[in-house]
């Protein structure tokens, strides 16, 4: 995983919800095997109902202007790139052992066309454009959460 020589993130979990009321939590240790992250879905997103990312994680030094970048592809071909600022976060200590951040509510279409399987590589990006973390996953699109 790249990151800077001086820093380094550390994500602990991912937080899905859905605007109906589902939460789905995914311990960041999962993350850290490729081979099983490339083809096995992490969760399945309903559509036609709005969710949110959210973020616990950690850093060793203080990061200005964390930014979240994820692109997602469906069969090989790129569909849709999403960003959103973070923030600012000071390092974590013994008191505050990690932060918490929620992205902001996206949609998935009620459409047959937008059902199957998707592949996301997302990075954590400093104000220095260097990828702190970065990491490929897959998640589906269906007619129920899972």
């Amino acid at each position: 995983m790249p990151g800077s020589s001086n820093n380094t993130l550390h994500l602990k979990e991912i937080v899905l919800k859905g605007s109906d009321g589902y939460e789905k939590r995914i311990d960041g240790r999962s993350l850290e095997d490729p081979a099983k992250l490339a083809n096995n879905a992490l969760f399945t997103i309903k559509q036609g109902v709005s969710h949110t990312l959210g973020f616990k994680f950690g850093v060793s030094n203080g990061v200005s202007r964390l930014q979240y970048v994820c692109s997602y592809a469906r069969e090989g071909s790129e569909v849709r790139v999403i960003s959103f600022e973070m923030g600012n976060y000071a390092a974590n200590t013994s008191d505050a052992p990690f932060h918490t951040f929620q992205g902001p509510e996206q949609e998935v279409r009620d459409d047959a066309s937008e059902r199957g399987t998707y592949t996301a590589t997302s990075q954590f990006m400093d104000d220095n454009n260097q990828a702190l973390l970065m990491f490929m996953w897959c998640f589906n699109i269906g007619t129920d959460w899972a």
